[in-house]
């Protein structure tokens, strides 16, 4: 990815596509988005969500690398991967890799931020309590403390693999759109889950799935001492309100907003809401 792939106003900025050895056989894509003349030069790292395009963040990378340096790291499952051989895939292996990456970078204890979105929430809040060096604040939008998978989904995705996924993806897309996503008042949903499922890798996706399927965060959250915010959409019918307020109030030092709807929570707003909470933490 170069600054031509990107449709943003990238005046002042610098780029960088990286490339980081988190395990054996497995690499990650990092991109390094900084502004020349930072507000704040304490970097954040962003984990997005299961299959995610950066495309569908780019409102909110585009506020934030104008005030900070922002490292957007692409997990495991995304296409940029590069994987060989049989790996894990589940939230505890992608914990690891976050820690490798925290390391790589040598950020210093309580001189940097995370913000991680639906199921990169949960690889953030697994990882804490192995971190050497701590976070100064975490920002969890849309956490997903569970992942609530049919059952019938599961046995699917386990016999068919990645060898129906062409075939299964419009009935994917349908049964988000009708089950899921709020439709009259949180329609961003389900494009931003529909543009996941095109940009999937099919066998990686599958396997994430069926690695993640039983995970569940609630014994991690008590280690979490650093200031916290968690990012809720009231509107939103695809992530759980309950989980979400509960994970909220399990967390020592945490506030939560109700930013409402996934257009809110992907648009420059929620950049705006991240800096705030960021220039209010260091200061």
């Amino acid at each position: 990815m170069n600054f031509e792939e990107i449709e943003m106003d990238t005046t002042g900025l610098s780029l960088e596509n990286l490339s980081i050895n988190v395990a054996e056989n497995v690499y990650l894509k990092v991109i390094h988005i900084y502004p020349d003349e930072p507000r704040f030069n304490v970097p954040m790292i962003f984990i997005p969500g299961l299959a995610t395009t950066f495309k569908s963040f780019q409102k909110v990378i585009t506020f934030l690398a104008k005030h900070i340096p922002l490292f957007y790291i692409e997990t495991r499952e995304k296409r940029s991967s590069r994987i060989e051989g049989k790996v894990s895939f589940g939230i505890e292996v992608q914990s690891i890799d976050l820690k490798k990456i925290i390391e790589y970078f040598d950020f210093k204890d309580n001189e940097y931020f995370v913000m991680g979105f639906s199921y990169g929430a949960s690889i953030v809040a697994h990882s804490y309590k192995d971190l050497k060096n701590k976070p100064a604040g975490i920002i969890f939008i849309e956490p997903t403390p569970e992942f609530h998978y049919p059952k019938w989904s599961l046995i699917w995705i386990r016999f068919s693999g990645a060898r129906l996924y062409n075939l299964t993806k419009p009935f994917a897309k349908w049964y988000i759109r009708n089950f899921h996503v709020n439709k009259k008042e949180d329609k961003e949903m389900a494009e931003i889950s529909s543009k996941a499922l095109d940009n999937a890798d099919p066998k990686k996706l599958s396997q994430t799935v069926l690695d993640i399927a039983h995970y569940k965060v609630w014994d991690q959250l008590p280690n979490i001492n650093c200031k916290s915010l968690v990012v809720g959409t009231s509107k939103d019918g695809f992530h759980n309100k309950d989980e979400i307020l509960r994970m909220n109030k399990m967390i020592k030092d945490s506030e939560f907003l109700d930013l409402e709807t996934n257009y809110r929570t992907h648009s420059q707003e929620m950049g705006e809401t991240a800096i705030n909470f960021f220039s209010k933490t260091i200061l």
